[in-house]
């Protein structure tokens, strides 16, 4: 699959290679969840704006939201943080806009993908070598992303 078209913004900043990769499940992209939130918003990039938000993209209302994120309490809501996570990325690779509070969540999904992965209890270590650093790095560029005027 190829993946749209990165916003200048996001080309600009997002430069490692996991941005184009949608193989690797950590990678922004290459969960089955996160590959179809980029296919089905490339599709329907001139409905997103500035003021999308990570609701406006899954589909979600505020309250189911912050449903997922009470209960983050291990591997059983990988998928659906992840889910958010990517969300978090289709806007930014479509828009190249991230509002603070949605990038709050994105980056809190990330800590809990972190931790949660890192935990050696169900993950060999080889596994945890593969799956792990993809999302320091997610987490490490969306901490020094700013948004551009505009």
């Amino acid at each position: 699959m190829d993946l749209p078209t990165s916003h200048p913004a996001f080309a600009a900043h997002f430069t490692d290679a996991i941005y184009e990769d949608n193989s690797l499940e950590t990678a922004p992209f290459g969960s089955d969840e996160g590959a179809d939130l980029l296919q089905e918003w490339g599709e329907r990039r001139e409905e997103l704006t500035r003021a999308s938000r990570l609701t406006d993209v899954l589909g979600f209302d505020a309250g189911d939201l912050e449903e997922l994120l009470g209960r983050l309490d291990g591997i059983n809501q990988l998928d659906e943080v992840g889910s958010v996570r990517s969300a978090g990325f289709v806007l930014l690779r479509l828009v190249g806009h991230l509002d603070t509070p949605d990038r709050e969540i994105v980056l809190r999904c990330l800590d809990f993908e972190i931790t949660t992965t890192s935990d050696p209890g169900w993950l060999s270590q080889d596994a945890r070598d593969e799956l792990v650093p993809p999302l320091h790095q997610q987490r490490e560029d969306l901490l020094s992303w700013e948004n551009p005027a505009q």
